[in-house]
């Protein structure tokens, strides 16, 4: 991790920097950054596909990071979603209002720095397409967000994380630590 920080142009970084940074890959690495469990499956949970496949996904975004404005934050969202359609037949629409989405991006205290960076509400089996269902995707408060696809410093790629969150509330579940399909 020191050799890639290096390599990076972080080797200016005060040995107290440079653990921080550490410990920050560390977390990245860490399945517990993602609030989806690893252990779903042995609980007896599945994971489902989107049932509404016939029409575009409506998402909105409600709430304030204290490290990010909202149209940065919600460019950010839309690159994800964008980053998803390319490779999944599904279409994603911006909304202003709550009122018919079923993509709820917030914000919310998910405990100190470094540690769940976000959480997604898992698609329900068993839900037709004509029924109504909103997942909640929540984004943690207490983090520097960033949208760069190789943050500088200790800051976190908000579209790569917000990527992973959007696909568990499409379905998928981790297939290792962190990783998803």
């Amino acid at each position: 991790i020191r050799e890639t920080l290096e390599r990076r142009g972080l080797d200016d970084l005060s040995e107290a920097e440079t653990s921080i940074a550490v410990d920050a890959v560390k977390t990245l690495l860490n399945p517990r950054f993602c609030g989806v469990s690893l252990a779903m499956a042995t609980e007896g949970l599945e994971f489902c596909a989107w049932p509404q496949h016939d029409r575009p996904i409506r998402w909105t975004f409600q709430g304030r990071l204290p490290s990010m404005d909202d149209g940065s934050t919600r460019l950010c969202i839309r690159e994800a979603l964008a980053g998803i359609a390319e490779f999944i037949d599904i279409l994603f629409e911006e909304s202003e209002s709550q009122v018919g989405t079923q993509f709820l991006f917030t914000t919310a205290n998910l405990g100190s720095a470094g540690g769940v960076l976000a959480q997604a509400q898992l698609v329900p089996c068993g839900i037709r397409s004509n029924d109504q269902f909103q997942s909640r995707i929540q984004i943690a408060v207490n983090e520097n967000w960033s949208r760069a696809a190789t943050p500088s410093g200790l800051t976190i790629d908000m579209v790569r994380v917000v990527r992973h969150e959007a696909l568990h509330s499409l379905g998928l579940g981790h297939i290792g630590p962190g990783n998803l399909l």
